[in-house]
């Protein structure tokens, strides 16, 4: 069965007859049934011809209006109150918030242009929405969606709005919106908040749409967000944030995913209960059961993917997969702001498997490629990740991780040691290591031997260990010794050995 329903996605022909046309005559508005023709409503004020228009269908308790192209000019916001089985189509008529548009409480918050309350089997198909951001001075949503079920948005552009573009709200905080499709949308140059906010929603799918020129975050996840699919958005010139999911709830997917150029406030706001930068590439706080997988990111400000403190002290309930991500010159953020990472985890169960992490510029910005803000102490693995270009180090903080096969981050390495025996000594300096993580506990990496040659083989059994050379209180370097003095010889002695950082 498709993900989604054929009868969502059907373009061209309208998706059923329209049971009332409504197009511009002159200054009107003119509302008219589909069938029979009479004229529901015609007048100057566009939005009380399309407001007949809805409740016309309501009374019918199912139906379908058609806007035909051209521009109507709303005085109000349009609302579907407690309704069932309503559609809204057009090829792209332009619906505009009027100068002196004063935005309305509806649904637990302020609508600007179209508001859908409490209702169920709605779809928005095909409209231009414009907020007319320079004229209406109040913040609202300009399309609200509240403790509404399956609600398709489709193939619409939502502008210049002094607010959310489109928001998922509520009145009571124990009802939630349910099976809401939000697909292939235009959403673009708002002010004052995120562009797309969704919270107290249940199965939300939300993919193939456009978000740009955000004021704050692109996507913003926030509490009772269970069950969500994030899937192929293209989110461009974020202020903030381009995907922040907050004490979202359970279950949130955010996959394949396109982000460029995120954060351009380079803002370094508070959030409550600690000082977190807002200007990720994808932020995650304190929600469980968490995937991000396949996106790209880039040229963010911060960190390419951030992993929030307040998601520690969950008692290992909340689990993040972090998969097969592209993080491309993260930390573009000014010198005054500091330097960030392409992934920055805390200490909760997380799996970091098969990212693309590189800086390219000539002058690399990001400080490591893989970082952890806490002391790790809990089920991570971090493991198959390419990792290139970084002014530190490709990895920091992450000894407590179990590491594996790293490209750019040694973990393991070997080779063959060759020694000239002199009858007398027995302990040898095979030479350093060359793992990535500064070894201070020589007990974090185990060395295996083995002799190679018959001079080694007699002078066997040997043991490998760990050696501090300079005394500087790090462990760089392997030694060999063996049970007697190998005999004299040039080159006589060879000894294979392996070195396996453990953490």
């Amino acid at each position: 069965m498709p993900l989604i329903p054929e009868w969502m996605t059907k373009r061209g022909q309208p998706i059923v007859p329209a049971d009332v046309i409504v197009y511009r005559e002159g200054d009107y508005a003119v509302a008219v049934d589909g069938k029979t023709k009479q004229v529901i409503a015609h007048n100057k004020d566009h939005a009380e011809v399309i407001q007949k228009a809805i409740d016309h269908i309501a009374d019918e308790g199912k139906g379908k209006i058609y806007i035909k192209q051209g521009e109507y000019i709303l005085t109000s916001p349009i609302k579907i109150d407690t309704l069932s089985n309503i559609i809204i189509e057009s090829d792209y008529a332009v619906i505009r918030a009027s100068n002196n548009l004063v935005p309305e409480t509806f649904g637990g918050s302020t609508v600007t242009l179209l508001g859908i309350r409490k209702s169920n089997n709605v779809i928005i198909k095909g409209l231009i929405m414009d907020g007319n951001k320079d004229n209406v001075s109040e913040f609202s949503v300009g399309l609200l969606i509240s403790e509404s079920q399956r609600i398709l948005i489709y193939n619409n552009e939502i502008r210049n709005v002094r607010g959310h573009a489109i928001a998922l709200w509520f009145e009571d905080p124990s009802i939630f919106s349910s099976d809401i499709y939000v697909i292939k949308n235009h959403m673009h140059d708002n002010v004052g908040s995120s562009m797309f906010k969704v919270q107290k929603c249940m199965y939300g799918i939300f993919m193939y749409n456009i978000i740009e020129n955000s004021d704050q975050m692109g996507i913003e996840l926030d509490p009772g967000t269970d069950k969500t699919i994030l899937a192929y958005n293209v989110i461009r010139n974020t202020r903030h944030n381009g995907i922040e999911i907050d004490n979202a709830g359970y279950s949130v997917s955010v996959i394949g995913n396109k982000l460029f150029i995120i954060g351009t406030a380079q803002s370094v706001i508070p959030k409550s209960g600690g000082g977190y930068h807002y200007f990720h590439g994808i932020m995650v706080y304190d929600t469980f059961y968490t995937l991000i997988q396949g996106n790209e990111i880039w040229i963010p400000y911060g960190h390419g993917i951030c992993i929030g403190d307040e998601s520690v002290g969950s008692g290992g309930k909340r689990k993040i997969i972090i998969k097969d991500n592209i993080i491309i010159n993260p930390s573009q953020a000014s010198s005054s702001v500091g330097y960030f990472d392409g992934i920055r985890i805390v200490d909760i169960p997380t799996l970091i498997e098969g990212n693309i992490i590189v800086d390219t510029r000539s002058a690399p910005r990001m400080r490591y490629g893989i970082s952890s803000a806490v002391t790790l102490d809990k089920d991570i693995i971090i493991k198959n990740n390419y990792i290139s270009g970084y002014t530190t180090s490709a990895m920091y903080g992450v000894h407590g991780a179990k590491l594996i096969d790293n490209i750019g981050y040694v973990t393991m390495n070997s080779g063959v040691a060759v020694f000239s025996g002199d009858g007398s000594t027995t302990d040898f300096l095979i030479g350093e290591h060359g793992l990535s993580p500064t070894v201070d506990d020589p007990s974090n990496v185990v060395v295996r031997c083995s002799p190679a040659s018959p001079d080694a083989i007699s002078a066997s059994p040997l043991v490998c260990y760990l050696s501090d050379e300079d005394g500087d209180g790090k462990y760089e370097s392997i030694r060999v010794k063996f049970a007697s003095a190998p005999p004299s010889g040039t080159n006589n002695v060879k000894v294979a050995w392996e070195a396996e950082y453990i953490g």
